[in-house]
This record gives structure tokens, sequence and C-alpha cells, in this order.
């Protein structure tokens, strides 16, 4: 992702996060659960002076493609695997970086800039996406424009490409948002926009059958690298596969299965190194290379080997490594028998007049007026439909700490709507978990005054899925808000409320009957306890590729 070339413009530029946040993780102290590393040995590619980075495997297995910096500016060369001949494709003045393959293996796009001209000269000053022949040749510009356009890939058909660019910012926000160019050229469109300030949508990896996608993304200078899984053709709904306490980014999807590799750092690593998740299951692990700092993996064509980048010997080689199967444990998560549970409802079931309670508790809840059963969900638009349990048990938290976990899917229109909320003595708002009506979900308790503690989503829901959030008061007073596990910015302190027995707990309606949530509720549960980042993203994967099966990936 960085590049020596870059060094100078790194404030006008996305690749300068991951080294600042990734540190913060550590001075902030967040939690770190245990996570496999797999020992992996290396096995050098390249040798001389300079940076090697950014490696591309060749669709037939022979070649890889890489930047250098070896003659001073931003070179592409070809490596020849067989006879480990160096050949280079795109040298000269200016800055050539993120070479990709089409997938015939004729072509090579990659980012141009050259900052030693100007307008009029032939080269704007930015970052433009070429294309030109593998086997050498004059390059063809496809975007145009003082632009950074960065990071381009082949989609399947082979016909368009991919890239990221602060294309349409109208301010000095920083904000990358990913666009698609045609072969022959043309206008860029817009695939995925990302709004205000240093926030990104970088780095898109195509699944094996071309539907599914995974890129990293950054929403403000305070949070990390993330990577998100989505479909081609709905990549607004995004899933966001790796934990806030990591940062993680430029991730390659297996072209033969369901993993990723990626470039990452948590707590308690001994540096950069390379990581590699399940998109399907969830399952990860870290790659113990060794020496030096590890960074940019790319799968080869039969998915077996990896080239990265390394600076053992202290500038960045290619080294290649086989890779190890992901090992089989499940991610944790809550089970039946936890006796901390004190209400859960699933809605998989029709029933007209009460709803059973699966927890210890035994919460039965009495359904109130004619809400709307679908696929396995309930819904509370009509008028005084709700489900209401009066003296509930176990929700007297004391100033302890709980937590609310629901599966929903928000409703088309954003409207405020209430999923469930608990009403006290004195304290009708005693704590709620509810979506305002910009789209973005909301928990919050209260102080020991009775004041509003809450903490938000960082985006609007989607509404074409289903996620499934978790607010969390901690034991210290924290209000914490999960979505698919995916722990969001805004949080809130002081939430030191002290929950006896409530009047009531009402699911689907404020305490009143009133703001109904006209979306779609899958599953409920309350826990007398914090939970972990796993137990709150719950089911959310396996749920994230049900409802999308066509684009389910699936393993060889």
């Amino acid at each position: 992702m960085q590049s020596s070339g870059w060094r100078g413009r790194r404030r006008e530029t996305w690749a300068r996060y991951p080294c600042v946040l990734g540190w913060i993780v550590g001075l902030l102290g967040l939690a770190n659960v245990a996570v496999p590393a797999l020992g992996a040995e290396l096995v050098q590619l390249t040798t001389g002076p300079g940076n090697d980075t950014e490696a591309a495997w060749s669709p037939d297995g022979q070649r890889i493609v890489f930047q250098t910096d070896r003659d001073g500016t931003l070179d592409l060369h070809i490596l020849d695997l067989a006879t480990k001949a160096r050949t280079p494709l795109a040298a000269g003045l200016g800055h050539a970086a993120f070479p990709a393959w089409s997938p015939d293996g004729k072509w090579v796009v990659y980012s141009y800039a050259c900052f030693t001209k100007t307008a009029l000269e032939g080269q704007e000053d930015g970052y433009n996406v070429f294309l030109i022949p593998a086997t050498g040749g004059p390059p063809r510009r496809l975007t145009q424009g003082r632009y950074r356009d960065y990071c381009p890939a082949f989609l399947a058909d082979g016909k368009t490409i991919w890239f990221s660019s602060d294309r349409g910012v109208k301010d000095k926000s920083n904000a990358v948002s990913l666009h698609a160019v045609s072969v022959d050229g043309g206008e860029p469109k817009v695939v995925l926009r990302r709004e205000g300030s240093d926030r990104a949508a970088v780095q898109a990896s195509f699944s094996p059958d071309g539907r599914s996608f995974a890129y990293g993304t950054i929403s403000g200078f305070r949070d990390n690298w993330r990577i998100v899984l989505a479909r081609v053709d709905r990549p607004a709904d995004g899933y966001v596969l790796t934990e806030a306490q990591g940062c993680f980014y430029g991730p390659r999807w297996s072209p033969v299965g369901t993993v990723l590799a990626c470039t990452g750092f948590r707590l308690g690593d001994p540096g950069w190194g390379v990581w590699l998740f399940d998109a399907q299951t969830g399952r990860r692990a870290r790659l113990d290379s060794g020496q030096g700092q590890s960074r940019s993996p790319a799968w080869s064509p039969d998915g077996r080997r990896l080239v990265l980048e390394n600076n053992r010997s202290g500038t960045y080689k290619l080294y290649c490594l086989q890779t190890p199967e992901l090992p089989e444990a499940p991610p944790a998560s809550t089970s039946p028998g936890d006796r901390s549970q004190v209400l859960h409802y699933c809605f998989a079931k029709r029933t007209d007049t009460a709803i059973a309670d699966s927890s210890p508790r035994s919460n039965h809840g009495h359904i109130r007026g004619t809400p709307i059963w679908q696929e396995g969900a309930i819904r509370f638009g009509p008028p005084g439909a709700s489900i209401a349990i009066p003296n509930a048990k176990g929700f007297d938290f004391g100033n302890g700490a709980f937590a609310v976990r629901a599966v929903v899917k928000a409703p088309e229109q954003p409207q405020f709507a209430m999923i469930a909320m608990g009403e006290y003595p004195g304290n009708r708002l005693g704590w709620q978990l509810y979506i305002a009506d910009d789209g973005r979900a909301w928990f919050n308790s209260r102080t020991t005054e009775l004041a509003y503690r809450g903490a938000r989503s960082d985006e609007p829901l989607p509404t074409r899925r289903s996620v499934t959030l978790t607010g969390i008061r901690d034991a210290v007073g924290n209000a914490r808000l999960y979505v698919d596990g995916s722990l969001q910015q805004a949080a809130a302190s002081g939430a030191l409320c002290v929950y006896g027995p409530p009047v009531q707990v009402r699911i689907g309606t404020q305490y009143n009957g009133t703001a109904p949530l006209l979306g779609w509720l899958y599953d409920i549960a309350v826990y007398s306890r914090e939970l972990s980042a796993e137990e709150a993203r719950g089911d959310s994967l396996a749920r994230f590729w049900a409802e999308q099966p066509s684009a389910r990936p699936k393993k060889p």
C-alpha cells in the first residue's frame, strides 16, 4: 500500500493511515482475542537495490508483475518465475504503481503519475489509470484529470476496471470512493461513494465467481482500516469482516476458494504481517513469516502460494510461501444454556397471542395488536402492535453490565423506530435500542441523574439485508454499539444508572406504543453481562451469505 515514492506525499494520500492507526490500538489498550499464528517459510524471489512491492501473480502462474524504486522512480517490472529474469514493463520518468493483470493475462492495468510535468506537457499532477500490454509496448490511458486514481483491478468480464479515487470530492476531506471505467476508456462511474472527512473505500478484490468482492475501508482518522465484504450488484450493503481492535487492509481473494489474504496488525503482533480470513466462516489466522515486516500478499492462480513483500534485508523484497490451511476452530458464540441470558425471542415461527422466551428466566411476552409475520421475522407496523413483558425477571441490572442483541432489517424509509426498551419506576426511558430518523442505530443507557448516554452506528443501516445490533452497558458505565460484531466509533461514558425491577420491557415500540418498528425483527436476546465482540457478531456472517445465496462464496 505504501511505497517509497510516496513518502513526500503522505499527507495527500490515504496510505498514511495504517501505520499511525495500528499503534493507536496499542495506546488505547483495546481487547485482543487470541488468534493462531501459522508458520510460514519465505523463499526470496528478488534481490538488488531499492524496494520491490505490490506484486501480482499472472493468471498462467508463470510471471509476477511488481513495482520497484531501484532506479529512483516507481517502475513496473515482470519477473519470470522459471528463469528469474526481470524485465522492465513501464519504466522511466514518473511513478507507475499498483499493477494488476487482466483475466486473460494479456494486459496489465496500473496507476501512473509524472509530477515533473505540467498539464501543458501532457500529464497532470495526479495519478490516473493506464493499460499496457503484458508483453510490453505503449500504454493506453483510461482516466484523465487531476485526481488520485489508485489500485485498479479487473472484473471477471475483463472489460471493466474498478479503481479507488477522490473524484467527486467537493472539499479537502480526503474521501476516496470506488469507481469503474471501461477498458475502452470513457467517463468513470461511481461504484461506491464515500463522503466525509478521511473516509475511504480502496483496493477491491473479487471472488472467484466475480459476484462478490472485498475492499478496505476507513471511517475517519480515529478509525482503523477494516475489510468489508459486499456483492458486486449491491456494493453499498457491505459486511465488515474484521474487528476494530486491529488494522487490516489490502484484501486479496483466493482465486479458488473463500479465503482472503491481507496486510494486518493487532496488539501483540511483532509488526505488520499477512493475515488470512475465511469470508464464509470468519475463521482467521496470522502467518508467522519470521523477521521483518510482511505486507501486500497476492495469490498464485492455484491458491496454494502467496507472493508478498518483506523488509528483513533492510529494503522490501518479494518472497514466496506455501499457504497453510486455516484451523477449523469456529468463532466463539453464546450457548443456549447461558445463565446470564434473561430474554431470548426468535421469530422464526408465527404465534398469535404470546411469544415464548427460551432464556432461563421464562419472560414470555404478550403480543398486542396484530403485527405482520413474514419469512421468519415480525413487523410492528399496524398501530398498536407490540410485545410487552410486564415485570420482566432478571432486568434488575443494578449498576452492572448488560447487553441487548437484536437481528433486524431496517425500514426502507428512515424514521424513528424502537426495537426494544426497558421502562423502570421513575425512569420510563431506562435503556433503548432503536433506529433514528436518519437510519442510524442507537443504544442508550442513563446516568445516575437519568441523563441520556448513547452510542451510535457509524453509518445508516442497510435496508436490503439484516444486521445484528448489540448494545452494551459495561460495568464502568460505558455505552457501546456493535453492528455485525464491528465496534462503532461513537460511544459514551457515565451510564451508571441503577436499574431495579422494571415496570415493563417493550419490543417493537416505545413504552407507550409510539415509534413502531416498521422494519423486520428476526431475533432478540438480553444478557445480564457484557458480550465479547465475537458474541456481539453472533451468526451475522452466516446470515449475510444466506440472504444472498447467488453470491455466496463456495469452497473448492
